[in-house]
């Protein structure tokens, strides 16, 4: 899965998308080629460090998971940097929502 970087699919996704929720991470989506965005608001955490771990963790999360009709935007909306696991549960449930909105 490729990086989501169209500044226009970015602003569809959030003005005209789809949201699933769960308690780290809040996705948005539309149909469209298969893309990633990843964010971790600097409002939650300052530090580069730590917004850089969080993305590399829900990065590797969603490495091995397929996604051939959706353009995806994932937020971390959590205010502490959670585990790996708990971080891989709440993307399986966003993707297996995912399918079942094919």
């Amino acid at each position: 899965m490729k990086s989501l970087k169209d500044k226009k699919t970015i602003e569809k996704i959030f003005s005209d998308g789809k949201k699933i929720y769960t308690p780290t991470i809040n996705a948005k989506f539309i149909s469209g080629s298969p893309e990633i965005m990843i964010s971790v608001p600097i409002r939650l955490f300052n530090k580069a460090v730590d917004r850089n771990r969080l993305k590399r963790l829900i990065r590797e999360s969603v490495r091995n998971k397929s996604n051939d009709k959706f353009s995806i935007a994932l937020i971390y909306n959590s205010d502490k940097i959670e585990s790996f696991d708990v971080i891989e549960k709440d993307v399986n449930k966003i993707f297996n929502n995912l399918k079942l909105s094919q």
